[in-house]
């Protein structure tokens, strides 16, 4: 599994692990993420995030094909990024994150 860090936020602080498969609901103040990290992701595991995140299917097509240049795309009501980011070795992404 490429699975690096999933994790639950709250007000800036990390609540808990999540699982990819995991829909959390956001409480009223709506101040709540997940963070869900992948390294070289399984077909498998992007359609997973899909359904239980109702992603546009054109984003998880960009995920499975990385060297698509960076892009900010409007669908519908929605605004999608894509982007490269910088790779970190797992024990330096676990310490930045720890705050």
């Amino acid at each position: 599994m490429s699975v690096i860090a999933a994790h639950y936020y709250n007000e800036g602080k990390r609540i808990r692990e999540i699982a990819i498969n995991e829909r959390v609901q956001l409480d009223k103040s709506r101040s709540g993420f997940c963070w869900i990290a992948l390294h070289e992701p399984t077909a498998d595991e992007l359609h997973t995030l899909q359904a239980t995140y109702h992603l546009h299917p054109l984003a998880i097509d960009n995920a499975i094909h990385p060297l698509c240049p960076p892009k900010l795309e409007a669908y519908n009501d929605e605004l999608r990024d894509q982007f490269l980011g910088s790779e970190m070795e797992h024990a330096e992404f676990d310490a930045a994150f720890e705050k």
